[in-house]
């Protein structure tokens, strides 16, 4: 298995530590590079940079307030017609799913952490982004550099220290059919 499939995490500890823009790119073009139905390609990468960030703070669900820690968000989004749609299944939510699985994981083989969330406003980051309203934001990508534990509160510590687990293969894998 790719290592970065191993330690990758939803961390909740950000600093404001600059990324480099090289680091930046990387992600990008892994992103960028994602599978998707006839390679119709219908995410846009609505990247936020240190201050530029505070665009979306406001926006955030209350629990997700670690992530205005974060250098880098990254809003995805996209149009259905942009993309396929077969058998009633809309490929643009499923194909951008593709492009912030990449970005998870360069971000992780940057040495960052990373973590995608749904727990915000979509109009109000839409409005405070000048998204067109055709698109939908389909999900934000919050990256950085890891804060140290020590720095953060004692609930956000108490979930970074929780084992990753995951439920065994006999549970999720039906072979030949259910």
């Amino acid at each position: 298995m790719l290592k970065e499939i191993e330690i990758r995490r939803s961390a909740r500890t950000f600093s404001s530590k600059p990324i480099e823009e090289y680091k930046i790119k990387e992600i990008l073009e892994a992103g960028r590079w994602a599978p998707s139905c006839f390679n119709n390609q219908p995410w846009n990468f609505i990247v936020l940079k240190d201050k530029e960030t505070e665009k979306v703070h406001d926006a955030l669900n209350k629990g997700n307030y670690w992530a205005k820690n974060a250098y880098l968000i990254i809003a995805i989004a996209a149009k259905k017609d942009s993309d396929c749609i077969s058998n009633g299944r809309e490929y643009y939510l499923f194909d951008s799913g593709l492009a912030v699985e990449n970005i998870l994981l360069e971000s992780y083989h940057q040495g960052l952490v990373a973590h995608s969330i749904l727990g915000f406003n979509e109009e109000i980051v839409k409005r405070n982004l000048s998204i067109p309203d055709d698109l939908r934001v389909i999900v934000l990508v919050i990256i950085g550099y890891e804060e140290n534990l020590e720095n953060v509160d004692s609930f956000t510590r108490e979930k970074e220290l929780f084992p990753r687990v995951r439920k065994n293969m006999n549970e999720i894998v039906h072979w030949g059919g259910w």
